[in-house]
Protein backbone atom coordinates (compact mmCIF):
# COMPACT_ATOMS: atom_id res chain seq x y z
CA UNK A 1 0.00 0.00 0.00
CA UNK A 2 2.68 2.19 -0.61
CA UNK A 3 1.52 3.39 -4.28
CA UNK A 4 -1.01 5.88 -4.47
CA UNK A 5 -4.96 4.65 -3.98
CA UNK A 6 -5.69 5.42 -7.31
CA UNK A 7 -2.80 3.90 -8.97
CA UNK A 8 -3.34 0.99 -6.97
CA UNK A 9 -6.68 0.12 -7.64
CA UNK A 10 -5.66 0.47 -11.32
CA UNK A 11 -2.67 -2.11 -10.76
CA UNK A 12 -5.36 -4.16 -9.02
CA UNK A 13 -7.03 -4.82 -12.72
CA UNK A 14 -3.49 -6.30 -13.77
CA UNK A 15 -2.17 -8.91 -11.04
CA UNK A 16 -3.79 -10.78 -8.03
CA UNK A 17 -2.97 -9.10 -5.09
CA UNK A 18 -3.42 -10.63 -2.04
CA UNK A 19 -6.42 -9.26 -0.80
CA UNK A 20 -8.30 -9.38 -3.67
CA UNK A 21 -6.66 -13.33 -3.76
CA UNK A 22 -8.41 -14.20 -0.37
CA UNK A 23 -11.59 -12.20 -1.91
CA UNK A 24 -11.70 -14.91 -4.54
CA UNK A 25 -11.00 -17.87 -2.26
CA UNK A 26 -13.78 -16.74 0.31
CA UNK A 27 -16.17 -16.66 -3.18
CA UNK A 28 -15.23 -19.63 -4.62
CA UNK A 29 -15.54 -21.67 -1.04
CA UNK A 30 -19.05 -19.71 -0.75
CA UNK A 31 -20.10 -20.96 -4.01
CA UNK A 32 -19.34 -24.66 -3.27
CA UNK A 33 -22.40 -26.20 -2.70
CA UNK A 34 -22.89 -29.60 -2.43
CA UNK A 35 -25.77 -31.22 -4.42
CA UNK A 36 -28.36 -32.18 -1.49
CA UNK A 37 -32.27 -30.97 -1.96
CA UNK A 38 -34.91 -30.19 -0.28
CA UNK A 39 -37.49 -32.35 -1.90
CA UNK A 40 -38.79 -30.27 -3.51
CA UNK A 41 -40.67 -31.05 -7.22
CA UNK A 42 -38.79 -30.00 -10.25
CA UNK A 43 -37.57 -27.09 -11.42
CA UNK A 44 -37.67 -26.08 -7.69
CA UNK A 45 -34.91 -28.59 -6.50
CA UNK A 46 -32.23 -27.27 -7.87
CA UNK A 47 -30.19 -25.64 -4.81
CA UNK A 48 -27.52 -22.64 -5.37
CA UNK A 49 -27.03 -19.89 -2.61
CA UNK A 50 -29.20 -17.64 -4.50
CA UNK A 51 -31.99 -20.08 -4.57
CA UNK A 52 -31.83 -21.09 -1.43
CA UNK A 53 -31.89 -17.33 -0.31
CA UNK A 54 -35.30 -17.17 -2.45
CA UNK A 55 -37.19 -19.32 -0.38
CA UNK A 56 -37.16 -17.33 2.59
CA UNK A 57 -39.98 -15.73 0.21
CA UNK A 58 -41.69 -18.89 0.39
CA UNK A 59 -45.38 -19.53 1.23
CA UNK A 60 -44.74 -22.60 3.69
CA UNK A 61 -43.43 -22.06 6.76
CA UNK A 62 -42.14 -25.31 6.47
CA UNK A 63 -39.50 -24.85 3.51
CA UNK A 64 -38.72 -21.13 4.41
CA UNK A 65 -37.20 -23.21 7.96
CA UNK A 66 -35.65 -26.11 6.02
CA UNK A 67 -34.31 -23.80 3.28
CA UNK A 68 -32.54 -21.81 6.17
CA UNK A 69 -30.98 -24.76 7.71
CA UNK A 70 -29.82 -25.78 4.75
CA UNK A 71 -27.79 -22.28 4.22
CA UNK A 72 -27.27 -22.01 7.92
CA UNK A 73 -25.52 -25.78 7.56
CA UNK A 74 -23.14 -24.52 4.49
CA UNK A 75 -22.16 -21.44 6.01
CA UNK A 76 -21.44 -23.65 9.38
CA UNK A 77 -18.90 -25.92 7.40
CA UNK A 78 -16.81 -22.93 5.82
CA UNK A 79 -17.07 -20.66 9.13
CA UNK A 80 -13.68 -21.81 10.31
CA UNK A 81 -11.92 -20.89 6.90
CA UNK A 82 -14.14 -17.50 6.48
CA UNK A 83 -12.63 -16.55 10.29
CA UNK A 84 -9.11 -17.18 9.06
CA UNK A 85 -9.51 -15.59 5.74
CA UNK A 86 -12.09 -12.37 7.72
CA UNK A 87 -8.63 -12.14 9.82
CA UNK A 88 -6.44 -12.06 7.07
CA UNK A 89 -8.24 -9.08 5.31
CA UNK A 90 -8.60 -7.39 8.67
CA UNK A 91 -5.32 -7.04 9.23
CA UNK A 92 -4.29 -6.05 5.58
CA UNK A 93 -6.52 -3.21 5.87
CA UNK A 94 -5.41 -1.98 9.26
CA UNK A 95 -2.06 -1.93 7.47
CA UNK A 96 -3.13 -0.05 4.44
CA UNK A 97 -4.82 2.51 6.70
CA UNK A 98 -1.59 3.16 8.62
CA UNK A 99 0.28 3.74 5.18
CA UNK A 100 -1.96 6.15 4.02
CA UNK A 101 -1.87 8.30 7.26
CA UNK A 102 -5.65 7.30 8.91
CA UNK A 103 -6.14 6.94 12.40
CA UNK A 104 -7.93 3.94 11.70
CA UNK A 105 -9.88 1.61 8.71
CA UNK A 106 -13.03 3.03 9.56
CA UNK A 107 -11.44 6.90 8.78
CA UNK A 108 -9.90 5.60 5.61
CA UNK A 109 -12.92 4.37 4.22
CA UNK A 110 -15.54 6.20 5.85
CA UNK A 111 -13.19 9.35 4.30
CA UNK A 112 -13.71 7.99 0.55
CA UNK A 113 -17.43 8.99 0.48
CA UNK A 114 -16.90 12.29 2.76
CA UNK A 115 -17.53 10.93 5.71
CA UNK A 116 -16.29 10.72 9.17
CA UNK A 117 -15.90 8.03 11.79
CA UNK A 118 -17.27 10.38 14.57
CA UNK A 119 -20.67 11.14 12.77
CA UNK A 120 -21.14 7.45 11.30
CA UNK A 121 -20.87 6.44 15.03
CA UNK A 122 -23.62 9.23 16.21
CA UNK A 123 -25.82 7.41 13.12
CA UNK A 124 -25.83 3.90 14.26
CA UNK A 125 -26.06 5.44 18.38
CA UNK A 126 -29.33 7.30 16.90
CA UNK A 127 -30.62 3.99 15.32
CA UNK A 128 -29.73 1.56 18.15
CA UNK A 129 -32.20 3.72 20.38
CA UNK A 130 -34.98 3.39 17.68
CA UNK A 131 -34.76 -0.56 17.29
CA UNK A 132 -38.23 -0.74 18.95
CA UNK A 133 -39.38 0.46 15.47
CA UNK A 134 -38.27 -2.58 14.12
CA UNK A 135 -39.72 -4.33 17.12
CA UNK A 136 -43.06 -2.93 16.48
CA UNK A 137 -43.23 -4.31 13.22
CA UNK A 138 -42.55 -7.74 13.49
CA UNK A 139 -44.90 -8.07 15.97
CA UNK A 140 -47.14 -6.62 13.74
CA UNK A 141 -46.55 -9.08 11.36
CA UNK A 142 -46.72 -11.82 13.93
CA UNK A 143 -50.17 -10.93 14.35
CA UNK A 144 -50.88 -11.12 11.31
CA UNK A 145 -50.01 -14.16 10.60
CA UNK A 146 -51.43 -15.58 13.96
CA UNK A 147 -47.34 -16.94 14.64
CA UNK A 148 -44.43 -16.47 16.07
CA UNK A 149 -41.54 -14.57 13.55
CA UNK A 150 -38.31 -16.61 13.69
CA UNK A 151 -35.33 -14.98 11.61
CA UNK A 152 -36.51 -17.40 8.89
CA UNK A 153 -39.62 -15.73 8.99
CA UNK A 154 -38.69 -12.35 8.08
CA UNK A 155 -39.61 -12.17 4.39
CA UNK A 156 -42.46 -14.38 4.53
CA UNK A 157 -45.42 -13.39 2.36
CA UNK A 158 -48.54 -11.75 4.00
CA UNK A 159 -51.49 -9.59 3.42
CA UNK A 160 -54.08 -9.90 0.42
CA UNK A 161 -52.37 -10.61 -3.12
CA UNK A 162 -52.08 -7.14 -5.22
CA UNK A 163 -54.21 -6.88 -7.68
CA UNK A 164 -53.11 -7.91 -11.16
CA UNK A 165 -51.57 -5.42 -13.22
CA UNK A 166 -50.59 -5.39 -17.02
CA UNK A 167 -46.80 -3.87 -17.93
CA UNK A 168 -48.81 -0.88 -19.58
CA UNK A 169 -51.29 -0.49 -16.40
CA UNK A 170 -48.16 -0.67 -14.20
CA UNK A 171 -46.47 2.05 -16.20
CA UNK A 172 -49.11 4.64 -16.33
CA UNK A 173 -50.15 4.07 -12.77
CA UNK A 174 -46.49 4.98 -11.80
CA UNK A 175 -46.48 8.02 -13.94
CA UNK A 176 -49.93 9.25 -13.03
CA UNK A 177 -48.14 9.10 -9.64
CA UNK A 178 -45.48 11.43 -10.58
CA UNK A 179 -47.81 13.66 -12.32
CA UNK A 180 -49.70 14.79 -9.00
CA UNK A 181 -46.34 14.63 -7.35
CA UNK A 182 -44.19 16.91 -9.76
CA UNK A 183 -45.94 17.94 -13.41
CA UNK A 184 -42.76 19.11 -14.98
CA UNK A 185 -41.10 15.55 -14.03
CA UNK A 186 -44.22 14.19 -15.73
CA UNK A 187 -44.19 15.93 -18.67
CA UNK A 188 -40.48 14.64 -18.95
CA UNK A 189 -41.02 11.49 -18.32
CA UNK A 190 -43.84 10.81 -21.01
CA UNK A 191 -42.01 10.09 -24.09
CA UNK A 192 -40.47 7.46 -21.94
CA UNK A 193 -43.50 5.70 -20.96
CA UNK A 194 -43.63 3.23 -24.56
CA UNK A 195 -40.54 1.95 -24.08
CA UNK A 196 -40.58 1.29 -20.76
CA UNK A 197 -43.62 -0.45 -21.17
CA UNK A 198 -41.97 -2.67 -23.83
CA UNK A 199 -38.68 -3.28 -21.21
CA UNK A 200 -41.84 -4.63 -18.75
CA UNK A 201 -43.48 -6.80 -20.59
CA UNK A 202 -40.09 -8.59 -22.34
CA UNK A 203 -38.75 -8.60 -18.42
CA UNK A 204 -41.76 -10.16 -17.04
CA UNK A 205 -41.63 -13.07 -15.05
CA UNK A 206 -37.68 -12.49 -14.26
CA UNK A 207 -37.54 -11.59 -10.74
CA UNK A 208 -33.54 -12.37 -9.94
CA UNK A 209 -32.46 -8.80 -11.18
CA UNK A 210 -34.65 -7.33 -9.20
CA UNK A 211 -33.67 -5.34 -6.36
CA UNK A 212 -35.17 -6.70 -2.84
CA UNK A 213 -33.46 -7.04 0.25
CA UNK A 214 -31.92 -10.95 -0.56
CA UNK A 215 -32.20 -10.47 -4.59
CA UNK A 216 -34.95 -12.86 -4.33
CA UNK A 217 -38.89 -13.02 -5.79
CA UNK A 218 -41.08 -10.33 -4.37
CA UNK A 219 -43.52 -11.45 -1.83
CA UNK A 220 -46.23 -8.89 -3.47
CA UNK A 221 -46.30 -10.96 -6.59
CA UNK A 222 -45.66 -10.32 -10.14
CA UNK A 223 -47.65 -7.00 -10.04
CA UNK A 224 -45.74 -5.34 -7.74
CA UNK A 225 -42.60 -6.41 -9.18
CA UNK A 226 -43.62 -4.71 -12.71
CA UNK A 227 -44.92 -1.58 -10.56
CA UNK A 228 -41.39 -1.40 -8.79
CA UNK A 229 -39.72 -1.84 -12.23
CA UNK A 230 -41.11 0.41 -13.95
CA UNK A 231 -40.73 3.03 -11.06
CA UNK A 232 -36.80 2.00 -10.95
CA UNK A 233 -36.92 2.85 -15.34
CA UNK A 234 -38.37 6.39 -14.08
CA UNK A 235 -36.07 7.36 -11.39
CA UNK A 236 -32.90 5.75 -13.71
CA UNK A 237 -33.83 8.40 -16.24
CA UNK A 238 -34.63 11.20 -13.64
CA UNK A 239 -31.72 11.06 -12.44
CA UNK A 240 -29.25 8.91 -14.31
CA UNK A 241 -26.68 6.99 -12.07
CA UNK A 242 -23.33 8.88 -11.59
CA UNK A 243 -20.20 7.54 -13.79
CA UNK A 244 -17.06 5.78 -11.75
CA UNK A 245 -13.31 6.98 -12.50
CA UNK A 246 -12.24 4.64 -10.08
CA UNK A 247 -13.92 0.85 -10.04
CA UNK A 248 -13.73 -0.75 -6.53
CA UNK A 249 -12.48 -4.37 -6.62
CA UNK A 250 -15.88 -6.16 -5.85
CA UNK A 251 -17.00 -4.07 -8.67
CA UNK A 252 -14.45 -5.62 -11.58
CA UNK A 253 -15.96 -8.95 -10.25
CA UNK A 254 -18.90 -7.95 -11.23
CA UNK A 255 -20.63 -7.26 -8.23
CA UNK A 256 -21.88 -3.42 -9.16
CA UNK A 257 -24.23 -1.82 -7.05
CA UNK A 258 -26.01 1.21 -7.22
CA UNK A 259 -24.70 4.55 -5.72
CA UNK A 260 -26.29 6.70 -2.88
CA UNK A 261 -28.20 8.96 -5.20
CA UNK A 262 -29.70 6.50 -7.14
CA UNK A 263 -30.35 4.72 -3.68
CA UNK A 264 -32.27 7.78 -2.42
CA UNK A 265 -34.12 8.98 -5.63
CA UNK A 266 -35.75 5.13 -5.82
CA UNK A 267 -36.83 5.41 -2.00
CA UNK A 268 -38.12 8.95 -2.55
CA UNK A 269 -39.84 8.30 -5.32
CA UNK A 270 -41.41 4.68 -3.68
CA UNK A 271 -42.86 6.93 -0.83
CA UNK A 272 -44.14 9.34 -3.44
CA UNK A 273 -46.29 6.27 -4.86
CA UNK A 274 -47.78 5.22 -1.90
CA UNK A 275 -48.83 8.20 -0.77
CA UNK A 276 -50.83 8.70 -4.19
CA UNK A 277 -52.08 4.91 -4.25
CA UNK A 278 -53.08 5.78 -0.06
CA UNK A 279 -55.02 8.40 -1.07
CA UNK A 280 -56.23 6.81 -4.71
CA UNK A 281 -57.55 3.87 -2.13
CA UNK A 282 -58.91 6.21 0.20
CA UNK A 283 -61.20 8.11 -2.48
CA UNK A 284 -62.98 4.88 -3.68
CA UNK A 285 -64.61 3.57 -0.84
CA UNK A 286 -66.12 0.29 -1.06
CA UNK A 287 -64.06 -1.07 -3.23
CA UNK A 288 -65.00 0.81 -6.02
CA UNK A 289 -62.48 0.35 -9.10
CA UNK A 290 -60.45 3.14 -9.98
CA UNK A 291 -60.65 4.54 -13.29
CA UNK A 292 -57.85 5.82 -15.91
CA UNK A 293 -57.43 6.35 -18.83
CA UNK A 294 -54.32 4.24 -20.35
CA UNK A 295 -51.93 7.12 -22.17
CA UNK A 296 -49.60 3.90 -23.48
CA UNK A 297 -51.87 1.65 -25.48
CA UNK A 298 -55.02 3.70 -25.50
CA UNK A 299 -58.24 1.80 -24.22
CA UNK A 300 -59.39 2.25 -20.63
CA UNK A 301 -58.45 0.00 -18.16
CA UNK A 302 -59.17 -0.48 -14.48
CA UNK A 303 -57.36 -1.23 -11.11
CA UNK A 304 -59.61 -3.71 -9.33
CA UNK A 305 -58.89 -2.13 -5.69
CA UNK A 306 -55.71 -0.03 -5.10
CA UNK A 307 -55.87 -0.51 -1.60
CA UNK A 308 -54.98 -3.92 -2.00
CA UNK A 309 -51.59 -2.43 -4.14
CA UNK A 310 -50.94 0.10 -1.80
CA UNK A 311 -51.08 -2.35 1.10
CA UNK A 312 -48.65 -4.62 -0.78
CA UNK A 313 -46.05 -1.95 -1.58
CA UNK A 314 -46.65 -1.15 1.59
CA UNK A 315 -45.19 -3.84 3.11
CA UNK A 316 -42.47 -3.98 0.78
CA UNK A 317 -41.54 -0.86 1.17
CA UNK A 318 -41.70 -1.32 5.10
CA UNK A 319 -39.29 -4.43 5.05
CA UNK A 320 -36.68 -3.18 2.47
CA UNK A 321 -36.37 0.20 5.28
CA UNK A 322 -35.90 -2.17 7.89
CA UNK A 323 -33.61 -4.30 6.48
CA UNK A 324 -31.69 -1.70 4.97
CA UNK A 325 -31.49 0.54 8.24
CA UNK A 326 -31.34 -1.96 10.98
CA UNK A 327 -29.57 -4.73 9.87
CA UNK A 328 -26.97 -3.27 8.04
CA UNK A 329 -26.17 -1.09 10.88
CA UNK A 330 -25.57 -4.34 12.70
CA UNK A 331 -23.12 -4.87 10.51
CA UNK A 332 -21.46 -2.02 10.19
CA UNK A 333 -21.34 -2.35 14.50
CA UNK A 334 -19.59 -5.91 14.07
CA UNK A 335 -17.11 -4.31 11.52
CA UNK A 336 -16.32 -1.39 14.14
CA UNK A 337 -15.88 -4.08 16.69
CA UNK A 338 -13.85 -5.88 14.59
CA UNK A 339 -11.50 -3.78 13.32
CA UNK A 340 -10.49 -2.12 16.82
CA UNK A 341 -9.81 -5.06 18.63
CA UNK A 342 -9.02 -7.20 15.81
CA UNK A 343 -10.31 -11.35 15.85
CA UNK A 344 -8.81 -13.45 18.71
CA UNK A 345 -6.23 -15.70 17.78
CA UNK A 346 -6.90 -15.05 14.01
CA UNK A 347 -3.55 -15.10 13.03
CA UNK A 348 -2.99 -18.38 13.86
CA UNK A 349 -3.56 -21.39 11.54
CA UNK A 350 -7.15 -22.77 11.16
CA UNK A 351 -8.34 -24.91 14.32
CA UNK A 352 -10.94 -27.09 15.48
CA UNK A 353 -14.51 -25.07 16.18
CA UNK A 354 -14.57 -24.50 19.73
CA UNK A 355 -14.67 -21.79 22.47
CA UNK A 356 -10.91 -20.65 21.38
CA UNK A 357 -11.51 -20.18 17.75
CA UNK A 358 -11.65 -17.01 16.03
CA UNK A 359 -15.10 -18.03 14.12
CA UNK A 360 -16.80 -18.61 17.75
CA UNK A 361 -16.10 -15.30 18.65
CA UNK A 362 -17.30 -13.36 15.93
CA UNK A 363 -20.26 -15.70 15.92
CA UNK A 364 -21.05 -14.82 19.70
CA UNK A 365 -20.33 -11.31 18.88
CA UNK A 366 -23.10 -10.89 15.99
CA UNK A 367 -25.48 -13.09 17.82
CA UNK A 368 -25.11 -10.19 20.52
CA UNK A 369 -25.75 -7.68 18.02
CA UNK A 370 -28.75 -9.50 16.27
CA UNK A 371 -30.47 -10.25 19.48
CA UNK A 372 -30.44 -6.76 20.77
CA UNK A 373 -31.88 -6.01 17.91
CA UNK A 374 -34.64 -8.60 17.46
CA UNK A 375 -35.96 -8.40 21.19
CA UNK A 376 -38.49 -10.89 21.83
CA UNK A 377 -40.44 -10.02 18.38
CA UNK A 378 -38.37 -12.15 17.01
CA UNK A 379 -36.96 -15.36 17.63
CA UNK A 380 -33.12 -16.28 16.26
CA UNK A 381 -32.26 -19.55 14.86
CA UNK A 382 -29.40 -21.67 15.75
CA UNK A 383 -28.08 -21.20 12.50
CA UNK A 384 -27.90 -17.38 12.70
CA UNK A 385 -24.62 -17.21 14.42
CA UNK A 386 -22.97 -17.99 11.26
CA UNK A 387 -24.88 -15.66 9.09
CA UNK A 388 -21.82 -13.42 9.03
CA UNK A 389 -20.12 -16.07 7.03
CA UNK A 390 -21.74 -15.20 3.58
CA UNK A 391 -21.63 -10.95 4.34
CA UNK A 392 -20.00 -9.64 1.06
CA UNK A 393 -19.56 -6.23 3.45
CA UNK A 394 -17.15 -7.95 5.29
CA UNK A 395 -15.68 -9.73 3.10
CA UNK A 396 -15.78 -7.59 -0.13
CA UNK A 397 -16.92 -4.43 0.77
CA UNK A 398 -15.46 -3.04 4.22
CA UNK A 399 -17.38 -0.25 5.93
CA UNK A 400 -20.40 0.05 2.88
CA UNK A 401 -23.24 -1.01 4.76
CA UNK A 402 -23.71 3.07 5.72
CA UNK A 403 -24.33 3.13 1.63
CA UNK A 404 -27.65 1.54 2.36
CA UNK A 405 -28.64 2.80 6.24
CA UNK A 406 -27.94 6.65 5.29
CA UNK A 407 -29.85 6.09 1.39
CA UNK A 408 -32.94 5.17 2.82
CA UNK A 409 -32.75 7.16 5.62
CA UNK A 410 -31.86 10.28 3.64
CA UNK A 411 -34.78 9.56 1.59
CA UNK A 412 -36.90 9.04 4.35
CA UNK A 413 -36.30 12.06 5.95
CA UNK A 414 -36.73 13.64 2.45
CA UNK A 415 -39.89 12.02 2.29
CA UNK A 416 -40.86 14.09 5.70
CA UNK A 417 -39.66 16.96 4.76
CA UNK A 418 -41.81 17.16 1.40
CA UNK A 419 -45.09 15.64 3.50
CA UNK A 420 -44.77 18.83 6.11
CA UNK A 421 -43.74 21.37 3.51
CA UNK A 422 -44.63 20.41 -0.16
CA UNK A 423 -44.05 23.95 -1.40
CA UNK A 424 -40.77 24.42 0.25
CA UNK A 425 -39.16 21.24 -0.94
CA UNK A 426 -40.23 20.53 -4.34
CA UNK A 427 -38.07 23.37 -5.72
CA UNK A 428 -34.93 21.92 -3.68
CA UNK A 429 -35.73 18.60 -5.38
CA UNK A 430 -35.91 19.91 -9.11
CA UNK A 431 -33.06 21.57 -8.61
CA UNK A 432 -30.82 18.37 -6.81
CA UNK A 433 -32.53 16.53 -9.99
CA UNK A 434 -31.04 18.79 -12.43
CA UNK A 435 -27.47 18.98 -11.45
CA UNK A 436 -25.32 16.18 -13.31
CA UNK A 437 -24.44 13.00 -11.53
CA UNK A 438 -21.23 13.16 -9.66
CA UNK A 439 -20.81 16.74 -9.79
CA UNK A 440 -21.92 17.34 -5.64
CA UNK A 441 -21.03 15.84 -2.75
CA UNK A 442 -22.27 14.43 -0.42
CA UNK A 443 -23.13 17.63 1.92
CA UNK A 444 -24.52 19.63 -1.29
CA UNK A 445 -26.80 17.27 -2.10
CA UNK A 446 -28.01 16.68 1.38
CA UNK A 447 -28.19 20.58 1.30
CA UNK A 448 -30.22 20.67 -1.57
CA UNK A 449 -32.48 18.13 -0.58
CA UNK A 450 -33.21 19.82 3.11
CA UNK A 451 -31.19 17.31 5.20
CA UNK A 452 -27.80 18.52 7.07
CA UNK A 453 -26.11 15.69 6.91
CA UNK A 454 -23.24 16.65 9.49
CA UNK A 455 -25.74 16.77 11.92
CA UNK A 456 -26.84 13.04 12.41
CA UNK A 457 -30.15 14.34 14.47
CA UNK A 458 -31.21 15.74 10.81
CA UNK A 459 -30.69 12.20 9.34
CA UNK A 460 -31.98 10.41 12.17
CA UNK A 461 -35.35 11.96 11.30
CA UNK A 462 -35.76 9.93 8.45
CA UNK A 463 -36.66 6.94 11.41
CA UNK A 464 -39.81 9.38 12.32
CA UNK A 465 -41.00 9.34 8.83
CA UNK A 466 -40.74 5.08 9.02
CA UNK A 467 -42.37 5.06 12.48
CA UNK A 468 -45.44 7.17 10.66
CA UNK A 469 -45.78 4.65 7.74
CA UNK A 470 -46.05 1.51 10.24
CA UNK A 471 -48.57 3.88 11.80
CA UNK A 472 -50.15 3.67 8.18
CA UNK A 473 -49.98 -0.21 7.80
CA UNK A 474 -51.72 -0.63 11.64
CA UNK A 475 -54.43 1.76 10.56
CA UNK A 476 -54.68 -0.23 6.94
CA UNK A 477 -55.06 -3.73 9.02
CA UNK A 478 -57.73 -2.02 11.45
CA UNK A 479 -59.55 -1.03 8.53
CA UNK A 480 -59.64 -4.70 7.29
CA UNK A 481 -61.05 -6.43 10.22
CA UNK A 482 -63.72 -3.87 10.95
Amino acid sequence: HQQAEPLERLLHQQRLAGRLAWRQLWQVTLASLPGQGLGLPQPQSAETLTHLQSLQTHPSAEIRWAAYQRLGQHLEAHAELGGFILSILIRDHLWEAQWRGYDSAADLYLARHGLGQTFWEHLLDGIHDRFDLFQRYYRLKSRALSRSIRTCDLYAPWGDPAPRLTAAEATFLVWSALQEFCPECAAQAKPWLPEITSQLEASRGETDSFPWPLETPLPGGESLASLLRALAALSRRLRPEEPRLWLELEELQGATRPSWEVGVHTAFLQQMLLGYLLETARGTPGGVPLRFRNGVSGPETFLSSSLQLAQALLIYHLEAQLQAVFYQSLIARLELLLYRSGIPGGDTPLLAPSEASPTYWVSEEWLKLCQELCGDAVELLPEDQFRWVGMPELFLRPFSSHQASLARLVALACHRQYHLSPRTFLPRYLNWLASPPGSLTWEESAQMLQVELSDPEAVLQGLEELERWIEVLEELLEEEQD
